[in-house]
């Protein structure tokens, strides 16, 4: 089972960030999930793909490299390191054309094969700074 909620995490991450592929959303998440993003918390993925949206809107070449990925019981956490190229403002910060890179660190919860509880964590100093320099 641990191995399982990896891979389907894993895979989740794939198709979301390298294939910017938002239908995973609806597939692999429950309707009512919630998400704390770092941009604001909601629920549903409707809501969740908009947020997603203004990422991969602003870092349209973003790679996401993870960093390692655990699980125990229904959790899994991953951290990653981003790569991406600013490409309009972001949090009211022009950092068009340049390069950036982050960590961060997403939580996910699983219940019958599906997320019904995320919590993403994104060094967001470290991000904002190096938009601003």
């Amino acid at each position: 089972m641990q191995n399982d909620i990896k891979q389907l995490i894993m895979d989740y991450h794939q198709r979301l960030w390298g294939q910017k592929d938002l239908t995973v959303v609806d597939e692999l998440c429950d309707g009512d999930a919630e998400f704390k993003s770092p941009l604001r918390f909601t629920q549903g993925p409707k809501a969740f793909k908009e947020i997603i949206k203004v990422w991969h809107e602003t870092f349209p070449d973003m790679q996401v490299t993870f960093d390692e990925v655990i699980s125990e019981g229904d959790t899994v956490v991953s951290s990653y390191t981003s790569q991406a190229t600013c490409m309009k403002p972001f949090l009211d910060i022009d950092g068009s054309g340049k390069k950036v890179c982050y960590k961060g660190v997403s939580f996910y919860k699983i219940r019958d094969g599906k997320i019904y509880d995320y919590y993403g964590l994104v060094d967001m100093d470290s991000l904002k700074k190096q938009l601003q320099d």
